[in-house]
């Protein structure tokens, strides 16, 4: 048991330093740099996205299986979206993905609805 547990918790760890990486190679080179990391069409759909969505669009779009977290980085790193709290998104997501391949059955959509709910009222 301990040794799964040891293999999430050492996935989640390289998980964020990847997507820290990504947000800062955004931030710090620009938009036209990360175009040519993705792509001009990869970037604007989460441009259109995080518009629709706002900086609560981390949670969703890392809840959906098809979107890249590199792309959701990137981006996030373009916006004027702390890096605080693109990595509390981003560790919010990553604890109840591990929570949830621990227990079959845990509903990942109903907690993150809790979780985005809670986020905007704590927001307001």
């Amino acid at each position: 048991m301990a040794s799964k547990r040891n293999a999430w918790v050492s996935r989640i760890a390289i998980a964020v330093v990847v997507v820290a990486a990504c947000f800062w190679i955004a931030r710090s080179l620009g938009r036209e740099a990360v175009e040519k990391l993705c792509s001009k069409t990869g970037l604007a759909t989460i441009e259109r996205f995080f518009e629709r969505h706002g900086d609560q669009g981390v949670l969703i779009a890392r809840l959906l299986p098809f979107v890249s977290f590199d792309f959701v980085s990137y981006f996030a790193g373009l916006t004027s979206m702390s890096f605080r709290g693109f990595m509390i998104a981003t560790g919010i997501i990553s604890m109840l993905v591990y929570v949830n391949s621990q227990n079959v059955g845990f509903s990942i959509p109903a907690v993150a609805t809790t979780v985005l709910n809670r986020v905007k009222a704590a927001i307001r």
